[in-house]
């Protein structure tokens, strides 16, 4: 099943806890251009030239608005994506125990025991990573169109200079990628050995003492 099937699935569990985390955080990613505008028609008010009817008192008591506002938008976003998060790996956590408990108690498990303690955790981790990010992806792509359109209607040229060393840096990045994919997929596949080199060893100890209580047992 592919990988935006399931992203999908995620997300219509919970749609508007989705769709409201999606908002407040596109309106974060934006909001640093508030505070540019703002200086900018304070700026114009000192030299004659705004085209609004704010005073200079004004601006900075709408600076000042904006900033405890910023500050309330935080917490509410804050509390949206934590409960997203919760959500949504709860979910995929689900899924994984009930298929499990839905097979035979003799091939309840196709995987090691350390490697089906690593999916419940990091692989759940990952999912909510993956569904999250989207909403980042989503608010700085906003935020980067409506900067450009601010931007180029300032000075293209400019605007060319500034931009062009940015996408050169993405496509740097985006080439970087699938090595990191890989390292990310050996470093799973290493944190599910050791647990399940550790799940051995405790299972091993546990075995000899039971062992050892019998036999101190039979000698009494």
């Amino acid at each position: 099943r592919p990988t935006w099937r399931n992203m999908i699935s995620m997300i219509r569990a919970r749609p508007g806890l989705y769709f409201l985390h999606l908002s407040l955080w596109t309106i974060i990613h934006l909001s640093p251009l508030v505070p540019g505008l703002i200086a900018r028609e304070f700026f114009d008010a000192l030299s004659g030239r705004s085209g609004t009817s704010f005073a200079t008192n004004g601006l900075i008591m709408l600076l000042v608005l904006f900033a405890i506002a910023r500050s309330a938008l935080w917490m509410a976003a804050g509390f949206a994506e934590t409960l997203s998060r919760f959500v949504m790996s709860g979910q995929i956590r689900r899924i994984l125990l009930k298929t499990i408990l839905g097979r035979p108690g003799a091939v309840a498990l196709t995987t090691p025991v350390g490697e089906t303690i690593s999916r419940f955790r990091d692989d759940a981790y990952a999912a909510e990573d993956s569904v999250d990010w989207i909403n980042d992806v989503i608010g700085t792509g906003l935020f980067a169109l409506a900067a450009l359109v601010i931007m180029a209607r300032i000075d293209v040229w400019v605007t060319l200079v500034v931009f062009a060393p940015m996408l050169i840096i993405a496509a740097i990045a985006r080439r970087a990628s699938n090595a990191l994919s890989e390292r990310r997929a050996a470093s799973s596949q290493a944190t599910s050995d050791v647990t399940s080199a550790i799940g051995d060893i405790v299972g091993a100890a546990l075995v000899l003492q039971v062992a050892g209580a019998e036999g101190r047992a039979v000698e009494h």
